[in-house]
């Protein structure tokens, strides 16, 4: 089993034993899945980002492709949800339930 499919394997258990029905669970793992991957300028990565002090970081567009970071600021163009680990909470006025991700 590759790594990306032990991670679906375990995430999917979680979502089950959390309550959460097959088609949820299929969409909330298509949600990570379809999202556009990372796209670092030449020499950057992860590491060299997160190996900075929290406060004084590179900003985004010294580290991150500038195709990507449009391409990830599209993906709010319709509003946004957050995930939270387990628990089903309603949220704002419009009665939003995301799941709590703790």
């Amino acid at each position: 089993m590759s790594p990306e499919d032990s991670q679906r394997y375990i995430q999917w258990h979680k979502y089950a034993k959390a309550g959460l029905s097959p088609s949820d669970r299929v969409r909330i793992l298509e949600i990570s899945e379809k999202a556009p991957k990372i796209e670092y300028r030449p020499g950057k990565n992860s590491k060299t980002i997160l190996a900075q002090a929290k406060g004084k970081r590179d900003s985004v567009e010294l580290y991150l492709a500038s195709e990507y970071i449009e391409t990830h600021r599209h993906l709010f163009d319709n509003g946004v949800a957050r995930f939270q680990r387990f628990q089903l909470v309603k949220v704002g006025t419009m009665g939003l339930l995301v799941v709590r991700m703790a």
